[in-house]
């Protein structure tokens, strides 16, 4: 039976027209962390910008290198049909396409993010659960 204008079968048009949006708690849970990663990555680059640096050179050589897409997807379709581990297949692949060997970053870590490392270490081993001092630590005030 095809449906007509006029008819009893069609819905309102306030129903019709009607938007379908996320609601409730799970809306407000997405907000709320797109807020935070937000502040948390801008309170991070403007009060810690040294901290920052140290990482730039390692994050601009895995961004700019180069990669060949058609051999890293021709590797995992070999793989696959050669009924290898499909997770062992998708991990190589994800190597290849995001460390490949001529850009892989150096896993060991510059000396200034090692003397930052250990002093956070320090501080987290020897801290008593003063809220105050940990705001202090995280949020130094320069005067």
């Amino acid at each position: 039976m095809a449906m007509t204008y006029g008819t009893k079968n069609r819905p309102p048009r306030r129903e019709r027209n009607r938007r379908r949006s996320p609601t409730g708690l799970g809306a407000l849970a997405q907000l709320l962390a797109a807020v935070g990663l937000f502040l948390v990555c801008f309170v991070g680059k403007t009060q810690f910008p040294q901290q920052t640096a140290v990482y730039q050179q390692y994050l601009t050589a895995a961004l700019t290198g180069t990669t060949d897409f058609q051999a890293a997807f021709s590797a995992l379709g070999e793989e696959l049909a050669q009924g290898g581990d499909p997770l062992e297949a998708v991990g190589d692949w994800c190597v290849a396409v995001f460390a490949p060997a001529e850009t892989a970053v150096d896993e060991t870590l510059p000396a200034a993010a090692n003397v930052l490392l250990s002093e956070e270490v320090q501080f987290f081993l020897t801290w008593d659960g003063d809220a105050a001092a940990l705001c202090a630590h995280l949020l130094p005030i320069e005067e």
